[in-house]
Formats: structure tokens, sequence, C-alpha cells
């Protein structure tokens, strides 16, 4: 396996942010799967927590999780 970080752009509901992935990718064959997230801050898109008082409190920050499988064609 091979953990990295990577620079690039995220766009979240037409608004666009710098952003830093941390990814770990394993060849296996023809096959990479890369799994990796993305730390955010919902306000730096213009996103509103959701609330409801009483009941339900959302942090202002997220992970957004992903995994890709690369397979030669």
């Amino acid at each position: 396996p091979t953990s990295v970080e990577v620079a690039g752009t995220l766009d979240l509901r037409g608004s666009r942010q710098p952003a830093t992935a941390t990814i770990d990718a394993v060849a296996d064959g023809d096959t990479i799967t890369v799994v990796g997230k993305i730390e955010v801050q919902l306000a730096d898109f213009g996103i509103d927590p959701p609330k409801i008082p009483g009941l339900v409190t959302v942090r202002d920050a997220g992970t957004i999780e992903f995994k890709l499988v690369l397979t030669r064609s």
C-alpha cells in the first residue's frame, strides 16, 4: 500500500475550494484500489448545517470518504 496527500479543488453546490485528500492506494494485478478522505468545513461551501432544536445538533465540519477501483482496459 502507498499513502499520499493529493491537493486539488473540491466543488460542492457550485462553490469551489482548495482541498487536500489523504489517499491509500493498493495495486493488485491490473487493478488499483484507491481509498481516501477529504475533511471539509460546510460554511466554506455556503452550506448551513441542519438544525432541529432540542433534537439534533450537527457540526459545521464533515468528512467525504471515497473508494475508486481502477482497472486497465
